[in-house]
């Protein structure tokens, strides 16, 4: 019985292999949604009226999940010795139509099982033909989540109540016997695909900066809205490139942040030029500065990105993270709160979970990096602040997005 049950298995495993080869592969959250196949062993524990010892055989089943619920295709053949003690054994071969439940929706793994379908016996004690059964499957299952680089599958287990039952005159309709067999299989849940590859980002544009910029070239060099000299009070004078350090008493909103400077946290007096350096963004090619960064200030860290469907950093994001952490790192006294925001693809408590595993992901680069953890709250906002219209695919990438609040010193 043990040679037949591992041969069975081999069998199985055997006909789903081509099958996942020729797959498609990129396929979205595979487990999730998609064809897949599931080559199992199988353990039959018949009816005691069959009068047949415990058996064992193979289950192969090949289906599509989408998010919730699975329909699932299944043959099984199953050999149990009889009870009497002789060599004799019976030869049970099944096929149906499954439906997979999955509690949890998208996200489960448990599910429940409904399926209907025939088997047919040969050789059960006391009969000399085939017998032909119709059933009905009631049972419970559960599929562990793997994965191998991209290849996600998993390994399934799952137990049944299979209800049969058939005519006992052929000539007299409605005189029927039923039988309840218990059935149990484990093995493999194989999607027929892979997650597509990270795609790769490039790099910012390295931001090509005119050197000693002069107030008499016509231009507007610090973006403030007035050409340089002489409608800018930060030049004094046509030959020099004070424009491009303009000082905090000149009465403008040199930063565009919507204070005028004085009144802005940036400045510390009136002859500094810290506006300069006030909590914005950088820009292409441009190295965080958070020397003018104070309480309630929020940065968008652009280019701070993850693999796909999950929480691990790109390279790209990496080197970003790497200048955040050096300037945490020169400002000891400043505290940040960590933000990770998601589009509204997938389900609400889906993406919740992921931005949270996202923030603390930058959190733990941080901490690596040097900073100090208590400095640093990691908080998960999901869909629930997007900063663009979720329609367009422009506006999906500006809400996947990392924040980074000063929250106080």
């Amino acid at each position: 019985m043990h040679i037949k049950f591992a041969r069975a298995i081999a069998l199985a495993t055997a006909v789903s292999l081509p099958a996942l080869a020729a797959a498609e592969e990129e396929v979205v959250s595979p487990l999730k949604k998609g064809f897949y196949v599931a080559p199992m062993g199988s353990y039959l524990q018949a009816d005691g009226d069959r009068q047949l010892d415990e058996g064992a055989g193979g289950y192969l089943g090949f289906g599509y999940r989408f998010g919730g619920l699975a329909v699932e295709l299944n043959g099984n053949v199953q050999e149990a010795d009889y009870e009497d003690g002789s060599n004799n054994t019976a030869d049970f071969t099944s096929y149906g139509l499954n439906m997979l439940v999955f509690f949890g929706g998208d996200e489960g793994n448990f599910f429940g099982l409904l399926g209907a379908g025939v088997q047919e016996i040969d050789n059960l004690p006391g009969s000399a033909e085939t017998v032909d059964d119709e059933s009905f499957e009631l049972g419970l299952g559960y599929i562990l989540p793997l994965s191998i680089g991209r290849y996600d599958f998993g390994v399934r287990l799952d137990a049944r109540m299979r209800h049969a039952s058939r005519n006992i005159d052929q000539s007299t309709p409605g005189q029927q016997r039923s039988f309840s067999d218990r059935v149990a299989n484990f093995g493999l849940h194989l999607p027929l695909g892979r997650r597509p590859a990270p795609v790769k980002e490039m790099s910012d544009p390295i931001r090509v900066v005119s050197a000693g910029a002069a107030c008499s070239d016509g231009q507007d060099n610090d973006f403030d809205g007035l050409t340089d000299f002489p409608a800018d009070p930060g030049c004094k004078s046509a030959e020099d490139n004070d424009e491009t350090t303009a000082q905090c008493s000149d009465g403008i909103d040199n930063d565009n942040d919507g204070q005028i400077d004085l009144a802005d946290s940036g400045c510390r007096d009136g002859d500094d030029n810290d506006e300069l350096n006030a909590c914005k963004a950088p820009g292409p090619g441009e190295i965080i500065d958070l020397s003018g960064c104070g309480a309630g200030d929020e940065i968008v860290l652009r280019g701070v990105h993850f693999e796909f469907d999950d929480a691990r950093l790109t390279s790209n994001a990496e080197t970003i993270l790497d200048d955040v952490a050096a300037a945490l790192v020169k400002f000891q006294s400043m505290n940040i709160e960590l933000g990770g925001h998601t589009d509204s693809f997938g389900s609400d408590s889906y993406n919740q979970k992921l931005s949270e595993r996202r923030a603390e992901s930058v959190k733990t680069y941080l901490i690596n990096g040097g900073v100090a953890e208590d400095r640093i709250t990691a908080i998960g906002f999901g869909e629930s602040q997007p900063a663009a219209t979720n329609e367009t695919s422009e506006g999906r990438d500006e809400n996947r997005r990392v924040t980074l609040k000063v929250i106080g010193e």
